[in-house]
C-alpha cells in the first residue's frame, strides 16, 4: 500500500472558516491534532 499524504481543505466562511483534513489513518492522531489547533476549545469529529 502506498503512503498518501493527508489533504487539508479550507472551508471559507469568513470568521466561521474551518479546515477539513482528509486522508487515511488520521483518527489515530486526532486528539493531538485537535488539541494543537484548538487549545482549550471543544471540537467534533465526524467520520
Amino acid at each position: 500500500m502506498s503512503d498518501v499524504a493527508p489533504v487539508t481543505v479550507e472551508v471559507g466562511l469568513g470568521d466561521r472558516a474551518y479546515d477539513i483534513m482528509i486522508g487515511p489513518g488520521l483518527l489515530s492522531g486526532a486528539g493531538l491534532e485537535i488539541s494543537r489547533r484548538l487549545p482549550g476549545r471543544r471540537a467534533a469529529v465526524i467520520t
